[in-house]
C-alpha cells in the first residue's frame, strides 16, 4: 500500500511519540494502532495493574476528506504542534474534540470545508 502525504505525516508524528520514554505501571502496555485503509490512528494504554483493567486513549487522529482530525489529545506533547512541525497547514487540521461552533475561533479548519 502506498501512503499519501497526510498518512506519512501522521506516521511520522506517531513515530516521534513512540520514541518518547514513558514509565508505565507494570502490566500496562502502550499500543499504536494504525489503520491506513480507513484513516484511523490511535495511541492507547491497555492492560491490568493492581487488579484493575486500564484502557485509555491518549491520541486519536482520523484522516477524512484530506483533513487531519485531531479527535483526542491526552498527551503533554500537543499533537497539533507536532502536525504543524511536519508541515500540515492549519487549514487542513480540524480540532474534532472542540464543538463545531467553537472551531471558528481556533484558527484551524472547521471540518465542513470541501477539499481542494
Amino acid at each position: 500500500m502506498v501512503l499519501n502525504k497526510l498518512q506519512k505525516t501522521v506516521h511520522n508524528v506517531f513515530n516521534k511519540l513512540q520514541t518518547k520514554q514513558v514509565l508505565l505501571p507494570k502490566g500496562i502496555e502502550r499500543q499504536f494502532l494504525l489503520d491506513d485503509q480507513n484513516g484511523h490512528y490511535q495511541l492507547q494504554n491497555i492492560g491490568w495493574a493492581d487488579s484493575r483493567f486500564t484502557l485509555s486513549t491518549l491520541v486519536q487522529i482520523d484522516i477524512k476528506n484530506d483533513f487531519v482530525w485531531v479527535q483526542v489529545d491526552n498527551t503533554e506533547y500537543n499533537i497539533v504542534d507536532l502536525l504543524l512541525e511536519q508541515g500540515v497547514p492549519e487549514n487542513r487540521i480540524v480540532l474534532g474534540f472542540q464543538a463545531p461552533f467553537q472551531r471558528k475561533f481556533s484558527g484551524f479548519a472547521l471540518g465542513n470545508e470541501i477539499p481542494a
